[in-house]
């Protein structure tokens, strides 16, 4: 009994000190503003978990005035939601996301994942964190990053198949330019070469031509020696005898007559290949 009164004026002598206002402030800050004011006794209350930075004081009993110091102040608090970005930052994958998030003690009524398309997230390495809205809800929305490297990927393939077949068809159509302009020169030089032989073959022909006329003339010239001679011997027949028209068989079957009086076969069968035979003067 004793012990029991000492100690009740114990309390009674105890002063009473100011009780500063936590109510906002993360566990560590209202802890340590209360513990600097002279309070020791500290109870939490609503706390089932994670890390003390998530969550601050609801609400605090006594919440102010003057207390004794060791009366115990009771600290009711609630997750800060607002703090999820800083575990769910824009840019992050949404599994990696969710690990820290739960790691820190966010679990997953604290919040909902929707996609910017409005398709189910499925396969959650493949998303990633777009924003974190700031609404009552917390609602982590996320975006397709594989299905955008996919599509990428697939432009790009289409891209340089686009590209090969441009380069292939472009090295067809040089080939094929290539080929027209040698069979094209080739042609050239085959009608050069056979514009060349026909030119040859003309001069050919026109060499005999004019071999063939020197020997009929040769030939021509010695018969009129002989016709002279028996003239001279005749009298009056060698006179008479040029008189008429020579008559020759030339090489292409034709048969040439010459004017009256020509002295001899010379330019007869020009153009018929030469004479032949002659045949003598009518």
């Amino acid at each position: 009994m004793a012990v029991f009164v000492i100690g009740g004026i114990g309390y009674a002598m105890e002063p009473s000190i100011a009780v500063p206002n936590t109510v906002g402030q993360g566990i560590a800050d209202a802890q340590s503003a209360l513990k600097d004011a002279g309070f020791e006794n500290i109870e939490i209350s609503g706390r089932d978990g994670g890390k003390d930075e998530i969550w601050t004081v609801k609400s605090q009993d006594p919440d102010g005035g003057q207390a004794k110091k060791s009366v115990t102040i009771t600290l009711t608090v609630e997750k800060d939601l607002a703090r999820v970005k800083n575990y769910a930052e824009t840019g992050m994958k949404l599994d990696k996301a969710k690990e820290a998030l739960s790691d820190a003690g966010y679990d997953a009524g604290d919040y909902k994942v929707e996609s910017d398309t409005g398709k189910t997230v499925v396969k959650e390495s493949n998303w990633v964190i777009v924003s974190v809205s700031d609404d009552s809800m917390l609602v982590i929305t996320v975006h397709n990053k594989a299905a955008d490297d996919a599509a990428k990927k697939k432009a790009a393939e289409e891209k340089a198949a686009a590209e090969k077949a441009a380069a292939e068809k472009a090295a067809a159509e040089k080939a094929a330019a290539e080929k027209k302009a040698q069979e094209e020169e080739a042609a050239r030089k085959a009608q050069e070469q056979k514009a060349a032989e026909e030119a040859a073959k003309a001069k050919q022909q026109q060499e005999q031509q004019a071999q063939q006329q020197q020997q009929s003339q040769s030939t021509q010239g010695g018969n009129s020696g002989s016709g002279q001679s028996s003239g001279g011997s005749s009298g009056n027949g060698g006179g008479n005898g040029g008189s008429g028209t020579l008559s020759a068989v030339c090489e292409d079957g034709t048969t040439s007559v010459s004017a009256p009086g020509a002295p001899n076969y010379r330019g007869m069968c020009s153009g018929h290949g030469g004479i032949k035979q002659k045949l003598g003067r009518n």
